[in-house]
Parts: structure tokens; C-alpha cells; sequence
């Protein structure tokens, strides 16, 4: 039920928005399945999992999320870069400038990442926020600019599709690996992972924490295109024993929308969904039958 329940709700936020997303926004709500999907994918991982190599020379989950985090870094580097108002306007010095203009802002993942699969999902929660918030603003126009990387001059709407892209191809990975090592997905983690996918779209639908931020008032709404992802916060994932049920934060959820519909003022936490991945995490751990 709690599937079912989730795309319901998906259906009737989306019936609440008043403006349609932009190009831009679209894309990024792709990139944010694929996050979604990935955090799944992770549910139900264990710390001793992340360090096994599925064989001699091949990676394990430690080492493809680490690429997958400098990769994020990267891309969104080069979509900054080619809005910057610091950039050169001259391509040759605009090239040279590259690799410390990046230094100097902050783009550079950490060349490690330690820690347990609690400090891994952090690491990549941390990078997909700032993603979203720092391209929150991005036009339709601007998917024209020309952004410049190792592969060549490309318009900065190929750039944002590598997002998405780079992340099913590196979450493939993640399934093929914890498959080698004997820790493929039971029955429960593949539904737990169905919700994981499900959230995405309702975290997508801001629309209605814009409503509620106007009735609180809010200053931080952002324009009148509808998506406004610096005025939210995505859930923080978590690992551990969770106590609260999905149906306890669909229905707080409920909630949330009825109360945006009525004009009162809820935050964005109230949506309920901040220990989806510990909950998850138990779930997913707990022996299914026919697995």
C-alpha cells in the first residue's frame, strides 16, 4: 500500500502546481530519480560491504561512489564555469584559467572517502543538494551557453543530462558489484528501493513548499517558474533502526498538503520524509520470503 500511496500523492501535489517546471528544472528532476534510485540501491548496504571487490582489479562500491562524487563535482564545475562572471572571455585564457578557477570555488572532491555506508550516502547527499541548489536558478536560455570540458565545447543542456546519465551507468555498477560479492538485492531491498524511486517525484513537487512558505512568509521562494530547490531541504539519509512507518509519513505528507491547500503555514520538514532511509535501512535488512 504505501507504493500505491506514494504515486497517488505524486498525482494530486501535481494537480496543486500552478506554473509547469522549465527545461532545466525537468532535467534536474531526472538527475534526482537517478539520486533517488541510487539511495535505493544502497539501502540495506553494511559498512563490510563497500571494501569487497566483486574481483581482482574491478572496483568496489567505495570506489564507484567516489567516482561517481569527483564526477558530480565536475559536471557541476563546468555549468558554473560557463556562467561565472569571472570566466575570460578569451577561450585560450578561459581554458587556462580552468583548473584554478575550480580550486578557488570549491569544486575538487575529497580524494577519498572514508568512513562507513552511513558516511558514503552523506558525502553523496551533500553534493546532490548543493547540485540542485546552485542550479536552481538556471533559464532555458542557458542551456545554450556553451560549456567547455575535456571532451570539447558542448551546449550546457548535454552537460546537465551527464548528471543523470553517469549516475544509472555507475549505479548498474553498484548492482553488478554487491551482486558479485553475494549481496544482491532480497525481495524486501527491491521494494524498499521501489519507494526510494517513488519519493523522487513528490520531493520534485515543491510547488506546494512554495504555497506554504507564502502562507508562513517565507522570503526565500525563489521566482514565479515553480521549482524553487533552495527553498527546501532533501531529506538527510540516515542509517540505523527507524520507528516511524511509511504510511505514518505519507500520511504526515497528507497532511501537509491539505494544510497548503487550506492556506496555512508547514515547513518543508513537516513532509515527513527525513528518516525514510533508516526506516528503509531496517527494512531492507529483514529477511523476505521468496528471496
Amino acid at each position: 500500500m504505501a507504493q500505491h500511496e506514494l504515486r497517488d500523492l505524486a498525482v494530486r501535489l501535481a494537480a496543486l502546481r500552478r506554473v509547469a517546471p522549465n527545461q532545466a528544472q525537468r532535467i534536474l528532476g531526472q538527475y534526482h530519480h537517478a539520486y533517488r534510485d541510487l539511495a535505493g540501491a544502497l539501502a540495506g548496504v553494511r559498512d563490510e560491504d563497500l571494501d569487497r571487490a566483486p574481483a581482482p582489479g574491478e572496483w568496489p562500491v567505495r570506489d564507484v561512489t567516489l567516482h561517481m562524487l569527483d564526477a558530480d563535482h565536475g559536471f557541476l564545475a563546468v555549468v558554473q564555469y560557463a556562467r561565472a562572471p569571472d570566466r575570460p572571455s578569451d577561450p585560450k585564457e578561459a581554458e587556462e584559467r580552468w583548473q584554478s578557477w575550480r580550486e578557488e570555488h570549491g569544486y575538487r572532491a575529497p580524494k577519498t572517502l572514508e568512513g562507513g555506508i552511513a558516511a558514503v550516502r552523506n558525502a553523496l547527499f551533500e553534493i546532490h543538494r548543493r547540485i540542485l541548489r546552485e542550479l536552481a536558478d538556471l533559464t532555458d536560455a542557458d542551456l545554450e551557453r556553451t560549456a567547455q570540458f575535456w571532451d570539447g565545447d558542448k551546449p550546457v543542456r548535454f552537460r546537465l543530462h551527464r548528471f543523470e546519465a553517469h549516475y544509472v551507468q555507475h549505479t548498474i555498477q553498484v548492482d553488478k558489484t554487491l551482486e558479485a560479492i553475494g549481496r544482491g538485492p532480497t525481495e524486501a531491498r527491491r521494494l524498499v528501493r521501489v519507494l526510494y524511486r517513488d519519493l523522487a517525484p513528490i520531493e520534485m513537487l515543491s510547488e506546494v513548499r512554495e504555497a506554504a512558505a507564502e502562507a508562513a512568509g517565507d522570503g526565500d521562494r525563489g521566482d514565479s517558474r515553480g521549482v524553487t530547490w533552495r527553498s527546501w531541504t532533501i531529506p538527510k539519509p540516515s542509517c540505523g533502526t527507524g520507528t516511524t512507518s511509511s504510511r505514518e509519513r505519507i500520511a504526515r505528507t497528507t497532511r501537509l498538503t491539505a494544510s497548503t491547500q487550506s492556506g496555512s503555514s508547514s515547513s518543508r520538514a513537516d513532509l515527513g520524509l527525513d528518516r525514510a532511509s533508516s526506516t528503509s535501512d531496517a527494512v531492507a535488512e529483514s529477511p523476505s520470503r521468496g528471496s
